[in-house]
């Protein structure tokens, strides 16, 4: 139950992390369904605009045994192709430089799925400090051997210019017609910095932050209910149609939000019963 709690209350935590550390906790849940339901709007209700959380809790409410469906989800959490396909991209990136270098990458804050790109790939990186990580960005990627450095806010303009991609990375996204993507605080700065100078916005969103259709009006509504300043806000809500490329699973998807659907595939289904959870709907 401890754990489940502290789950609810993470903040800024690492999206996979929250979904394992989640599983497991929903796990004591799995052979008590009623049990297994409230603890599951519970948590969604403190974390609505994490994906990979609805996905878990989908999953585990419409499986015939949520214990094994619990343990799948790890699996297929940690089996992710989004890094690996960012990793690809990055790589053919190369081949478009004159001089057959990796290209400049500019991320802000601390995109989980990016870094771990990053930090197998021969790319230099510019991170933009936010909250306080860029410097434990930094050393991560360096760690890795990565050429990466810290930039101030108010250099964004700066870095963008200096940069060949910008990468943002959702913490979830709609997979519907106008779609838009949650992100990190200061990623709307650096796409209309990128928009502005002609530069590529690329987005990261594994499939299982893909959230159905039915499922997205609570995820906004989580973001909407913020009672504090508005510049103070912990999330951003990106429109779709403002990046290139998206990076999900294996797929490369370009022309994102120009057509009817945004082009990205969860390959999963919203249980019925977490619909409006946070939202609650029309009576």
């Amino acid at each position: 139950m401890e754990q489940l709690r502290y789950v609810a209350r993470a903040t800024g935590a690492d999206s996979s992390l929250l979904v394992e550390e989640a599983a497991q906790a929903l796990a004591m849940f799995a052979r008590y369904p009623q049990a297994l339901l409230v603890a599951c709007k519970q948590l969604l209700s403190r974390q609505p605009m994490v994906g990979g959380l609805w996905w878990l809790c989908s999953r585990m409410l419409t499986a015939t045994d949520p214990l094994a469906e619990a343990r799948a989800v790890v699996t297929d959490s940690r089996t992710d192709q989004t890094a690996s396909t960012l990793l690809k991209a990055l790589r053919d990136h190369e081949g478009e430089e004159a001089d057959g270098e990796w290209p400049r990458v500019l991320v802000a804050g601390w995109p989980d799925s990016a870094v771990n790109a990053l930090a197998e790939s021969l790319a230099s990186v510019l991170v933009v400090e936010v909250d306080g990580v860029g410097h434990g960005v930094v050393r991560r990627l360096e760690r890795s051997g990565v050429d990466a450095e810290v930039v101030p806010a108010e250099r964004v303009v700066g870095a963008v210019s200096a940069s060949d991609v910008v990468v943002v990375e959702a913490a979830a996204a709609s997979d519907s017609f106008l779609s838009s993507a949650v992100v990190e605080v200061g990623s709307l700065l650096l796409v209309a910095a990128a928009r502005a100078q002609g530069k590529p916005v690329w987005l990261v969103c594994p499939p299982s932050r893909v959230v159905p259709e039915s499922l997205w009006p609570d995820v906004e509504a989580g973001h909407d209910r913020w009672l504090g300043p508005e510049w103070m806000a912990p999330t951003e809500l990106l429109p779709l149609a403002s990046v290139d490329v998206a990076i999900c699973g294996d797929e490369l998807v370009e022309d994102i939000g120009q057509s009817l659907g945004s082009g990205l595939v969860g390959g999963w289904s919203a249980a019925p019963e977490l619909v409006g959870v946070v939202r609650p709907t029309a009576t």
